[in-house]
Order: C-alpha cells, then structure tokens, then sequence
C-alpha cells in the first residue's frame, strides 16, 4: 500500500484533521466554469477574425521625419482594413506610431520601416509619435473614416 492510499484511508480521530479525505465533488463547478470561460474566449475570438478576413484591404505608406507623418491625413472606407507601411526618414530621429485603437509599431530607427495592422476602420481614429515630446510638438495623424453614417 502506497503512502497517499495509507493517508486516504486513515482515521481523521487518530491523525487529526490533516488527513480529513478529499472532497473533490466542490471542486467540479470551478473547472465546469473555467472550462466553459476559455470555450467562450475562444468563439469570440474566432468570430472577431472571420467577420474581418472579408474586409477590402487598404495599404498606405507613411513617412515619418522632421517631427511630421507624410501624409498626417488618411482617407479609409468604412469596413476596409487599414495597413500602415510605416518608414522612418529622418536622419537621426526614432519615430514610431501609436493609435488611439490601441494598434502601434516598435520604435523605429532611421531608415527602419514596419507594417501596422490597424483594423477594420468603422469610425475616425487619431494617431501620433509616442516617443518623447514629439506628439506635443505636432507628431500626429488622422485616419478618416469615409462614408460613415452621420449621427
């Protein structure tokens, strides 16, 4: 006989209430719940992206040098994904870019480029430089949503 079986098996008088046996029936609502929570993440996630895959797809290339994006102002069509090829050219600045949609790129060294996902665009979305005080002196960028219902 093993020493768990011993344990299970022994008298709660003689030991004390260390060795009370398991209940493991209170356990079974805690992993239905858990179970049933991760069941539920999951088809939210999948229904989040399969609506998506559908979407038309924009591509738009933005500079970033000189404290300013080039263009500062890009025009999406409601329901179109928005990929942002992103490059810097300054000659000594980092840059990145961070959107009010909580989508953003790495710090880029001069001369670095990267490709930013922002979405499907479904209304305007506001977007800057997070490195230092560059948003504050005049780092930003629109993304406008065309064709959107008027409220």
């Amino acid at each position: 006989m093993t020493f768990l079986a011993l344990l299970r098996n022994a008298d709660p008088k003689r030991f004390g209430a260390a060795v009370q046996p398991m209940n493991r029936g209170r356990w079974v609502p805690f992993g239905v719940i858990a179970l049933l929570m991760i069941m539920l993440t999951l088809a939210g996630c999948a229904g989040a992206s399969s609506g998506d895959a559908d979407a038309p797809v924009q591509v738009v290339q933005v500079e970033a040098a000189n404290m300013r994006f080039t263009p500062d102002v890009i025009e999406v069509p409601v329901g179109t994904r928005l990929l942002i090829e992103l490059t810097n050219t300054d000659e000594r600045e980092m840059h990145d870019i961070e959107l009010a949609n909580s989508k953003a790129s790495s710090h880029l060294a001069p001369g670095d480029s990267e490709k930013v996902d922002v979405g499907v665009i479904t209304d305007d979305i506001d977007g800057w430089c997070s490195i230092s005080n560059h948003r504050a002196m005049g780092m930003t960028l629109t993304v406008v949503a065309t064709g959107a219902k008027s409220d």
